[in-house]
């Protein structure tokens, strides 16, 4: 799943915003497609240095992204800041309901759907680049 999102999903046109947007959208269906299972994947796995292989395809996305991101960086369209506190603020919110989902950690209100268009808009807000 994550082999294919590399190669769909992750691509410089020179359009932030709906590079973003067809990123996250991809991303967010990506660990749809997996389900309960992503809970567990993104949760246990990396502790387990036997199945932790597993985790290989999505290294490679997270790297992937990496590079559009300090690509937007180097084009001045994003703010320059370590990809540590980039990538999460990018995809942190799109992975901690579903972390969080089953636990009922997190209150929720009803299934709202995923807006990509909105989740982009908000994080352009905080990591735009500023003058």
């Amino acid at each position: 799943r994550f082999a294919t999102l590399t190669a769909d999903a992750i691509t410089h046109t020179g359009d932030l915003e709906a590079d973003l947007v067809r990123l996250t959208s991809a991303y967010h269906a990506a660990l749809e497609g997996f389900g309960p299972v992503a809970r567990s994947v993104l949760t246990e796995v990396p502790f387990d240095e036997e199945v932790a292989v597993a985790l290989e395809g999505l290294r490679a996305v997270i790297e992937a992204i990496g590079g559009l991101l300090r690509t937007y960086q180097a084009e001045g369209l994003l703010a320059e800041e370590p990809l540590e506190t980039q990538i999460p603020a990018l995809l942190g919110p799109i992975v901690m309901p579903i972390v969080t989902g089953g636990y009922a950690l997190v209150p929720s209100l009803g299934e709202a759907p995923f807006d990509a268009a909105r989740h982009v808009d908000r994080f352009l807000h905080g990591h735009a680049k500023t003058d």
